[in-house]
């Protein structure tokens, strides 16, 4: 009777896992981003990547995998093969948690939340390519200064990327409708202001003087390290995520400008200023570790 080698358990394993992926997968498709996997979206590399592995890993369970002695080098290569596709795996599935985290904190299954567009305007992706393809090799953005207000001069090189996101971000309030903002409802008129004593909401039905801004403006976002290596998709969908959208009275707004709320004219009130410098602070945190896990994701 001829010795023969069986293969190893763990390619098996390769494909148990590749189940698990699959199980895995189906799971995040509860993020609702229209009707398509959210980090098919927001990363879509990474979607290529997991697909070419399946196609590897399918092929190399089908692969005929029993060996005479006669065969040891087509043993050994065989599995061989297997520690690649499950190195590969594990890689692959580093990228997936850090997508995954990331997906979920800029497009939020919040009830009344406004509906979130994880892809660029072709026009705009195609300005946004450009823009980032002139970046100079090496180039690096200054480094915050806190407590002062972030500009983007018109020399610098991401000014083309702070202009094309900046058009129409945020939108209005009215083509926002009557959405949640960090909770919170579009402020009515009549309402309190909470950035001023006594203030109120101007406007009338329907109509309130408010407007959607910018926790952490483009100004500082667009200058964050890592950035500028982020997909045009991933800069656009940064850019308008409501993770970074509050309400604001036509008043604050205007005092605030460019800056943060936290640097506003001192009539704001203390708690109002305060609160702002901690949602800020906790905002600017996030964006961070998303722009972070976002190119960990893309590879």
């Amino acid at each position: 009777m001829t010795e023969t080698h069986q293969r190893s358990a763990l390619p098996r394993a390769v494909l148990w896992l590749l189940v698990v992926f699959t199980l895995v997968v189906g799971a995040v498709t509860s993020v609702p981003i229209t009707s398509a996997d959210p980090t098919d979206e927001v990363c879509p590399g990474l979607a290529a990547a997991w697909a070419s592995w399946n196609q590897r890993a399918d092929a190399h369970n089908a692969a005929p995998h029993t060996f005479s002695p006669s065969q040891q080098a087509q043993f050994d290569a065989y599995n061989a093969e297997k520690r690649q596709l499950e190195a590969e795996r594990d890689a692959l599935n580093s990228r997936q948690a850090a997508c995954d985290s990331a997906a979920n904190a800029l497009v939020p299954q919040t009830p009344g939340g406004p509906p979130v567009k994880t892809q660029a305007p072709p026009t705009k992706r195609a300005a946004l390519v450009k823009a980032i393809n002139d970046i100079p090799s090496g180039w690096q953005p200054p480094a915050r200064i806190p407590g002062q207000r972030a500009t983007v001069p018109n020399e610098s090189p991401v000014r083309p990327i702070y202009d094309i996101l900046r058009s129409g971000s945020p939108k209005s309030a009215r083509e926002l409708g009557d959405v949640l903002l960090q909770g919170q409802p579009r402020p009515k008129p009549g309402d309190p202001d909470p950035a001023y004593d006594g203030g109120t909401i101007q406007g009338k039905a329907g109509q309130p003087k408010v407007s959607a801004d910018h926790i952490i403006p483009l100004s500082e976002l667009v200058q964050m390290p890592g950035f500028t290596r982020l997909t045009p998709d991933q800069m656009y969908l940064l850019a308008n995520t409501p993770m970074n959208l509050q309400w604001l009275s036509w008043r604050a707004n205007q005092a605030k400008g460019s800056g943060a709320a936290a640097d506003l004219l001192p009539k704001v009130t203390e708690a109002w200023a305060q609160s702002q410098q901690q949602l800020e602070d906790s905002t600017r945190a996030a964006l961070i570790d998303i722009i972070n896990k976002l190119n960990a994701a893309n590879g």
